[in-house]
């Protein structure tokens, strides 16, 4: 650490350049900043830091999506005051749900449990995404006269990259149209992949799909949404 003499400008604080000037007892002194510490090799800090990765691109596939986006907004975390936003609320919930096999079936597109929706078909291919479920049933949550709508998001995690220069990692998010809810019957979603999520799609050997359910009034605004269901 070097004093300044001459201080023409007074006491002088604060980095400039590769420089950090400091006050002491009412003088400058100038000394080299401190060099940033380089990434950690050690594999449990590479496994938390791509963790942590993975999860916040499915906040922010999650948070992308408005139906969903419109729940996780509301959704306080008692113990968490300071996740204020949709993204940051899902990596909360979701954090313990990632590691460096991807992202477990206990994955949740919603914030807390909801009507159960079990799927009977998922094929999946580079055009689209098509689900079947069985019949919803009965439910206490669900009132036929008010959730007069349904419609179908998805988040589709991709992996294992054709090409090693492409990320290991990519979240595609996508959703259906609405369609009349019915209780008793079966329902049927497609989902069309427009053509850059067609081509990302090709460019992964690996494909797992999370799923849920949002029922809507009839001025569209979203009411209750389902557990969260997967592809194989």
């Amino acid at each position: 650490m070097a004093k300044v003499i001459k201080q023409y400008l007074g006491v002088v604080r604060g980095k400039l350049g590769p420089e950090v000037f400091k006050e002491m007892n009412g003088e400058s002194y100038v000394a080299s900043a401190p060099s940033k510490p380089a990434p950690s090799t050690n594999p449990k800090v590479i496994a938390r830091r791509n963790s942590f990765g993975l999860v916040m691109k499915l906040g922010h596939a999650i948070s992308s999506i408005p139906n969903l986006k419109y729940f996780w907004k509301s959704f306080i975390i008692p113990t968490h005051p300071k996740a204020k936003t949709a993204c940051n609320k899902v990596v909360v919930v979701n954090y313990h749900n990632a590691s460096v096999s991807g992202l477990s079936n206990s994955t949740a597109l919603v914030p807390e449990k909801g009507f159960v929706a079990s799927s009977t078909s998922i094929t999946m291919n580079n055009t689209s995404v098509t689900v079947v479920l069985a019949p919803i049933g009965s439910s206490s949550i669900i009132d036929p006269a008010v959730d007069i709508t349904v419609s179908l998001a998805c988040v589709l995690h991709l992996s294992g990259p054709t090409d090693q220069y492409d990320v290991n990692n990519r979240m595609l998010h996508i959703s259906s149209v609405s369609q009349p809810l019915s209780l008793v019957n079966p329902l049927t979603f497609e989902i069309d992949l427009d053509d850059i999520d067609k081509q990302y799609f090709d460019e992964y050997t690996t494909k797992k799909a999370f799923f849920a359910l949002v029922t809507f009034d009839a001025d569209d605004v979203p009411l209750h949404y389902s557990n969260t269901f997967h592809s194989s």
